[in-house]
């Protein structure tokens, strides 16, 4: 039996050693890519979707006659979001969409609170639009990247 080279026994071992090490930190890093993608995709759902329910409350929000909300408007705006899309929201999205998603649904409740107590909802549509502008551009500069 001959013996061996301590000196080549070694380098061989570090070789493998460093070879494992190398597909470990690919692994790793594909992993991770792949839960950033598909965060994304999750995320990039909910804000399309949210986006569209803006679009649709746009509508009904900036009419010429202010102190008179079209039929089916107050179901629309009642009821903002499906169990689905609140849930993507909340589990994939940013702070500041949260945020700015609370701000306007508060601006919208008080837009229709008011409209069932027979206040003036002028100013309060004007802020209800305002906090839906906001949140669209929030939305459209985080889906671009900005």
């Amino acid at each position: 039996m001959e013996s061996v080279d301590v000196g080549s026994f070694l380098s061989a071992l570090l070789g493998a050693m460093a070879a494992l090490g190398g597909v470990v930190i690919t692994q790793r890093s594909a992993r991770k890519n792949a839960h950033a993608d598909r965060i994304w995709a999750e995320r990039t759902t909910a804000y399309g979707a949210l986006y569209e329910l803006l679009e649709a409350d746009s509508r009904i929000l900036r009419r010429g006659d202010i102190d008179v909300l079209p039929d089916g408007s107050r179901d629309v705006l009642d009821n903002p979001l499906s169990a689905e899309l609140a849930r993507k929201l909340y589990l994939f999205g940013s702070k500041s969409v949260l945020n700015g998603y609370r701000e306007y649904y508060d601006a919208v409740a008080n837009v229709l609170t008011a409209k069932e107590q027979g206040k003036p909802i002028a100013p309060l549509l004007k802020i209800a639009r305002a906090s839906g502008d906001k949140l669209q551009q929030v939305i459209s500069s985080e889906t671009r990247g900005e």
